[in-house]
């Protein structure tokens, strides 16, 4: 079962607040997101720039989680695109 997305006004929802685990996919540096790959099944989860230098990481510390597979905890946030709902990673953090 899918987290609710509320429609309107406030297009972002947050009920899912339980952190998730995954490895970094990829991140594309020119364009500025990448992908992580969720522990619980398996589906990849949006992952922006913006959300990176929040959590204080540099783009040396990405390329090593990449490259060693380290693991990352974060939460999902799920929000409504035009078409369709989306998710993202927010509040990220490395697991050493």
């Amino acid at each position: 079962m899918s987290p609710r997305v509320q429609k309107g006004p406030n297009k972002y929802n947050l009920n899912n607040r339980n952190r998730h685990t995954g490895i970094m996919k990829f991140f594309d540096e020119e364009k500025g997101f990448g992908f992580i790959v969720i522990d619980d099944d398996g589906s990849d989860i949006f992952c922006h720039l913006d959300d990176v230098k929040k959590a204080e990481y540099t783009m040396d510390m990405i390329r090593e989680a990449i490259a060693k597979k380290l693991v990352f905890t974060f939460e999902c946030l799920v929000y409504q695109r035009k078409l369709s709902t989306g998710r993202k990673a927010i509040n990220l953090s490395l697991t050493i």
